[in-house]
């Protein structure tokens, strides 16, 4: 069986070295040892990594990755991917909320010059604050409960930042 030292086997893999050293104090993999105390690794130990890189890339924890590589039966490894993919589930929604959020802000911003007379404007003496608040918020379904909290108390707003009060004026 052919076996690849550590600089063969990141570059087939498309990480560092240094990445599969720690895979290995991790007690993720153990590669085999030469007599000069090189590291050897084997098509199982290959395999072994791309699943790693794989299951990192999908968010699961080093103890779910060593369940998944090591120990899960059938019935394990299907109840860790439907985890994983309500996860991710959730991930992309909240990710679509916070797009649909700066999209929101990103076209207040670019009516600021139209909307100047419907917006708060607080004056001080040396700070013109433009306020552009709006009631819209994130969708709570998607959130965690200690979210929703802040998201019932804080709706999504944009605040501009502090300009000069000489240079509007």
């Amino acid at each position: 069986m052919e076996k690849y030292n550590i600089s063969k086997t990141a570059r087939f893999l498309n990480i560092s070295n240094e990445l599969l050293r720690h895979y290995e104090r991790l007690g993720l993999i153990e590669p085999e040892r030469g007599e000069n105390g090189y590291r050897f690794f084997s098509f199982k130990e290959i395999d072994k990594l791309q699943g790693i890189r794989r299951y990192r890339n999908m968010d699961f924890s080093l103890d779910d990755m060593d369940k998944l590589i090591y120990t899960a039966d059938y019935k394990e490894v299907e109840s860790l991917l439907l985890q994983s993919l309500e996860g991710t589930k959730k991930r992309i929604a909240w990710y679509q909320e916070l797009s649909w959020a700066t999209q929101r802000i990103v076209e207040d911003w670019r009516q600021i010059e139209d909307g100047l007379g419907k917006c708060e404007i607080t004056i001080s003496k040396d700070i013109l604050r433009i306020d552009l608040r709006r009631n819209d918020v994130l969708d709570e379904t998607i959130v965690s409960e200690e979210v929703a909290k802040w998201i019932e108390k804080m709706p999504v707003v944009f605040i501009s930042p502090y300009f000069c009060r000489d240079d509007i004026l």
